[in-house]
Parts: C-alpha cells; structure tokens; sequence
C-alpha cells in the first residue's frame, strides 16, 4: 500500500515514536496482559526494542508498523501458537516468513527509512528460515508446517473438510507463496546468491500445480480461503504479466477461466460475487457467503482483498473488455459491501470514527476483551454480512471481531485498486530512485578531473549513506552523509585538486573514489549497497563519447554533453517551452526545429548537401541540449514518399553544445530533397 500511495504515507510520521515505546515497553511496570498462548511475548518485544536500530528519522508510520512486525517476527525465533487451538507445535508459519520477501523485494524503494543493519538481519534471517518445513506427508495433516517451497498437501481440495478450520481459516490458501517465490528470486539475482534459481523452480512448480489441479468451479478454492484468497491470484498475475518467458504454459487460459467463473458469479443486485450459484456442500443452503457452520464465519477480509484478485486478474485480458470492466464493476461492489452496500445496510467497522468517517452506521456488537484486543484499535474491521442476510436481513449476525489478517487483505485491496488508476498497473512497482546522470572519463587538460554524478529525479529524499561504487573505481558513501533532496545531484570525483581547477569550486562533491574511469568503455560502473544489492548497472561499452565530453543521461537515453567538461552538479539540457509550430525568430523556421539544431537563441543552420562527390552527403548541425526534442533527417525523390535517414555514420561535436551529423548515400536519385521532422 506505501508503494501504490507514496505520497499520503509519506506525509503520516511520528505518531509512532520508537524511542518513546521502548522506554516504554522496557520500564519494569509496564503494564503486560498475557492473554493464551502468548508466553513469552513480553520478553521477545523488548528484544526486539533492544536488538534492532531504530527506523530512521522521518520514517512514514505505516513503515513503522512493518520494522515492528518484521522485528518481532526475527525476535521469536522458534515462532509461536496458533492462537485458534490447532494442534501444532510453535512454528514460524510459511505465509509469516513471506512477510519478508515483500520487503527485501521493495528494499531499493524503501532504505531511505531502515538502517542497513536491519536489512541484514531481514535477509539472513529468510534465507536461513525459507526452506524449513515439518517434511509433509498427506498422513501427517496435524503437523502441516510446510515452507513456501513446498506444494502444500493442504492446497489440494481432497483435504478440505478434513483438518480443522480448513479451508475456511485461511492458512493453507493455494499458491500463497508464489509471488515471495518470485520476489525472493529476484532478491537473489540483486545479491548474486548462487540459490536464486530455486526460488523460481518452486513458484514454476506450484503454478503448474494450480493449472494442473484446482477447479475454479469448487468455491473453496478461492473465496473459500477467506481472507488469505488474495494471495493467489496477484501472484499469479504477477508471474505471467512480469517473468512471461519462465510462466508455465496455460496460464494465461488458467486466469481467464477464475475471471469467468467469478463474474458468472456476480450477475445480482449487489453485482457481488457470491461463493456459489448451487448448494455444493449440501448445506441446504445457496451460500452467498462462506458457508455459516459452527464456525459462524464472518468475511470482511474477503471482501477487501477481493479487489486484488479481480483486477490483477483483468489486467490480463485485454482482449475482452467486457470482461475487465465487469472485474472492475465487481471490485468496487466488494468495497462498496464492506462499508454498508449490503442487506444490513452496515459497515464492517465496529467504530468508524476510528479511521473510516464515511461509514455511516456502526457494525454491532463491539467485540471486547480478549486475544486481539483491537476493539479500540483505529481502522479495525469487525464483520460483514452472511449468505442468511440476503435472504432474511433481520437474521442474527455473525461473528463479530478485528482482526488484523483483515486489515493486511485491505491494505491489498487498496494498493491494487490505487494501481488501477494507471495507464501501466505494477502494484509491486518499487525502483531504484536514483540514476547515474553524468560521467565524464577522459577530460581534457587535467586528466584527473574525472567524476560520476548521481541525480534524484524522484520526489523523496533519498538516503546517500551505504550506497557504493563499483567496476574501474571503488568508493562507499559514508554512513551519515546528507539526504539527496528531489531534484538535487551530487557529485563524486577522483582528485578534489583536479576537480577544482578544471570545474571550480563549490560544487556538491561527496566524496572521492580511487581507481581510474577508463576513457572509452572499461569496466560496467555498478551502483549498490553495503549489503551487497545492485540496483544499477552502467554499461559504458557502446556508449557515446567524445575526448573532453562527459557522457549524460539526457530526456532520450545516453549522449555526449552539450559542452566540453560536461556539467558537473548542474543540468546539461535545454527544455523546449514555445510553440512548436512559431516563428519567434522570423526566419521562417518554425521553432521546435530551430531549438533541436541550434537552439532558438542562435542563428538557424540549415542542413548542408554535398554531391561533389560519387554519392551524396548531408551534414545536419544538432543542438545537443536539445535532447527533451527527437530530431531525423528525412529524404525522397518526390517529396511524397518519405524515408527516415537512419543513424548518421559520424557524429562530430563542434563545441559549445553543437555537434556535426553526417549521413551519406553511395548512390542517390535526382532529384534528392531532404528534411528534418522534430517531435515534442
């Protein structure tokens, strides 16, 4: 959800405050409840305030909430109960470990708010714990305590019924643990870790089981797993839309028929999905919901993580509009019946003036006093209507409690709802926010004014400290050097005295590498962290240079700079704002043309033909600040059928931001026109 709404989490800080909890939660008369199978607690929480450093200033409170989780998590190390009396050991359970793989995957995006430490810790505590599992047999169902390796014995619906709560609990939901596979694999080639491989053969595996063995038409297999079902689907998604070439065959087909099968399910008044359109289980009763049973189960974690499911899910159908809008229509419906469109006419919150004001009326009873204590928690969600509700609104309600596994199926919701609303959805969208802008390796006079420039170009500060360089040169930004504000570049650079002499001083220098930047290609220049991450690689070989140039990451990609020495700490491009069709300079060339040759505050040089010779060549003079504005030579013999010139065979710069292309034809017709067409 931070991802997917960077902006509002962002503004949302220091309502929790680390140190004030510690000094808390340390004091000897802290006032502890223990409540069940909570033993121990107490003492695992003030291990985590005593073991871990603190989330760094600044840092958004829903990002706070995920250093506690995952710290407590590492902080019990032989897990813990389930709190509902199964009959299992303590345990780190497969989809708390998952946990983890989120936010690894997304590390790049968020160490402007953890400390590198903490990211250690994360990391070696899911590479050490991944792979633990009870070895599962279908004999030994009590002791299920799979890995996200494995394919759960429990996925399979022969099963259901047969262990308690299952499948209606929701631990053992089908494929959850495809998309941290996946996102564990891609941590592991950011590391260079020789096991990344098999993260990826066990998402392949368990997403050909799911092709080979869940039908969609048995409801337990998808709303049937209640809160957890929106763990599948994305995944799923996430596999075919991101890593096409390794998805297994049918499933592209595989995610149509759930979409088919779910909106064959929602043609009602509310538009909701229902959990059946016949009486499967022989309940005597058409379940709208999941089935009532013993149990009494209520659904508000179903219906908010609904969204996820079904739009990752129509983001794969371009070919059937219909479909997608119908999966859209569906989305919101469940929303809309979270928050009171429902036979009750009643919200899922038990206090809405506790994070959701809209909700108009109050579910009832308030649940009180014991295992979650969440009754007075803001933003809890409580219950949602039952299958009897649609029938007979006055039924009793059902089971009435916050829990925060609903909490976690919202937070989905939204995040894959916010991503609907772009023209290109990536929910899991975390990059990198900082580009190697500039690199200027041979410079001219003094040889060691070499330097590499790092740009901001997102909307956050970015942390500084820990990041490191490596390939011809070697430097690591020390810890505690100052945030890059948006916008902002800093510099690194090989000899201050150098640097200053060719470049002056003054400049954002933080720092000076050794090695030497070599003059055409070298080695990559990598960009990463203490860690041991990568998250950008520079591929000099190829690259365009010019001896006394930098090379600059302009609007268009990779280019020589504008000018000799480049523009350390500054910006070398010229933005176009006129109108590209004007004539400011009466010289009868429209301007958008005049800025991408020479800039409109210089006289306009037209393109030069030669046929002194056997062919022909054209010189066009191109303004290199001018990269926000593509420029081609276009040429014909009629002056109707238009070619594109293609690349020029030699780029000579000129100086003073201007280069020389020169195109040549061995053979060209007669006539031969030519012209440039500049785009914005």
């Amino acid at each position: 959800l931070h991802l997917n709404a960077r902006n509002e989490s962002n503004q949302k800080t220091g309502q929790i405050n680390f140190a004030n909890e510690k000094a808390a939660i340390l004091s000897p008369s802290f006032p502890y409840i223990n409540e069940g199978n909570a033993d121990n607690l107490l003492t695992e929480i003030r291990n985590y305030y005593t073991n871990f450093e603190a989330p760094l200033p600044g840092c958004p409170d829903a990002l706070a909430v995920v250093h506690f989780g995952l710290g407590l998590t590492m902080s019990q190390p032989d897990g813990n109960y389930d709190w509902s009396g199964d009959p299992l050991p303590k345990h780190i359970h497969s989809q708390t470990r998952e946990w983890f793989a989120w936010f690894l995957y997304a590390w790049p995006s968020l160490r402007s708010h953890f400390p590198d430490s903490f990211y250690a810790a994360c990391r070696d505590f899911t590479f050490a714990n991944w792979s633990a599992s009870s070895g599962l047999t279908d004999a030994d169902l009590a002791n299920n305590r799979p890995s996200p390796l494995d394919i759960d014995p429990l996925w399979a619906p022969s099963s259901y019924g047969g262990h308690n709560k299952h499948p209606f609990k929701g631990r053992h939901a089908p494929g959850h643990s495809i998309l941290p596979n996946l996102l564990l694999w891609q941590v592991a080639l950011r590391e260079g870790r020789s096991d990344a491989a098999t993260y990826l053969a066990a998402a392949q595996a368990q997403t050909q089981w799911i092709i080979d063995n869940l039908d969609w038409a048995d409801p337990r297999t998808t709303k049937g797993h209640r809160m957890s079902e929106h763990k599948m689907m994305p995944g799923l998604v996430h596999f075919l839309r991101n890593h096409p070439a390794e998805a297994p065959a049918g499933l592209a087909a595989k995610i149509e028929q759930w979409a088919d099968v779910m909106i064959s399910r929602s043609g009602n008044l509310w538009d909701f999905r229902r959990y059946e359109l016949t009486d499967t289980d022989n309940d005597g009763v058409v379940d709208w919901t999941l089935p009532k049973q013993s149990a009494n189960w209520n659904e508000p974690g179903n219906l908010a993580g609904f969204p996820a499911c079904a739009l990752a899910a129509a983001w794969t159908l371009d070919h059937a509009p219909a479909k997608q809008q119908r999966l859209r229509e569906m989305s919101q419906s469940a929303i809309d019946c979270l928050f009171g469109r429902n036979p009750l006419n009643t919200g899922s919150a038990s206090r809405a003036q506790l994070g959701f004001p809209d909700q108009e009326t109050n579910w009832t009873p308030l649940f009180t006093g014991r295992v979650g204590f969440l009754e007075n928690a803001r933003g809890s969600l409580t219950s949602g209507p039952g299958s009897e509700h649609f029938y007979n609104p006055a039924a009793a309600k059902r089971y009435s409690e916050g829990w925060t596994n609903f909490n976690a199926a919202f937070n989905v919701g939204m995040a894959y709802m916010l991503a609907d609303q772009s023209a290109s959805p990536e929910p899991l969208d975390a990059p990198f926010p900082l580009v190697v802008s500039e690199i200027l390796a041979q410079p001219l006079g003094e040889s060691l004014a070499e330097f590499i420039e790092l740009h901001n170009p997102s909307n956050e500060p970015v942390r500084l400290g820990g990041l490191t360089f490596s390939g011809d040169v070697s430097f690591t930004i020390p810890a505690g050097t100052p945030d890059l504000a948006p916008g902002v570049r800093c510099l690194i650079v090989r000899d201050l005295t150098a640097f200053a002499s060719a470049h002056g001083t003054g400049l954002p220098v933080i720092g000076v590498f050794t090695g030497d930047l070599d003059d055409v290609a070298g080695t990559a220049l990598k960009l990463g962290d203490v860690n041991g991450n990568s998250f950008l690689t520079v591929a000099r070989a190829g690259l365009p240079s010019s001896p006394g140039h930098s090379q600059t990451l302009g609007q268009s990609g990779w280019r020589i700079s504008a000018n000799l020495g480049g523009s350390p700490g500054g910006i070398d491009s010229i933005t176009f704002l006129g109108t590209p069709t004007g004539d400011s300079n009466h010289d009868g060339i429209p301007d958008l043309i005049h800025h991408a040759v020479t800039g409109t505050d210089r006289t306009y040089l037209a393109p030069q033909i030669d046929r002194s010779g056997p062919g022909v060549v054209v010189r066009v003079t191109r303004n290199l600040a001018a990269d926000d504005t593509p420029l081609a030579l276009e040429w014909c013999n009629d002056l109707v059928s238009w070619q594109d010139a293609g690349s020029p065979v030699s780029v000579n710069p000129s100086g003073d931001r201007l280069t020389e292309w020169i195109f040549s034809w061995l053979e060209a017709p007669d006539p031969f026109f030519i012209r440039l067409r500049a785009r914005h």
